[in-house]
């Protein structure tokens, strides 16, 4: 998805956006997931996984979240619900229904 947001930004403000997908875990996730067993059973919960996964968005090489300003953020989070639409129509064929 990242090229999509990247060019949804960029259709939006012209600012070039990097989107960069950041894995929850390293290397093979089979052995990630056992590695992590023991201290998963201690703590409760699973510390590796795709819902570890994240999105970095950086706007002229800064973080948004951290520098992007009101405005900047605003227009990254719409570009990302455009980025959203057009996967959708191109995975199921029609555009979503708002």
């Amino acid at each position: 998805m990242a090229p999509l947001v990247e060019r949804a930004c960029s259709a939006l403000g012209g600012e070039r956006l990097e989107a960069v997908y950041r894995r929850g875990w390293q290397g093979n996730y089979e052995e990630a997931m056992e590695a992590a067993r023991e201290s998963d059973e201690r703590l409760g919960h699973t510390t590796v996984g795709p819902h570890r996964d994240d999105l970095e968005l950086r706007l002229g090489g800064l973080e948004v979240g951290e520098f992007a300003s009101e405005g900047q953020q605003r227009s990254v989070v719409l570009a990302l619900r455009m980025a959203e639409g057009e996967l959708l129509t191109a995975q199921r064929g029609s555009a979503p229904s708002i």
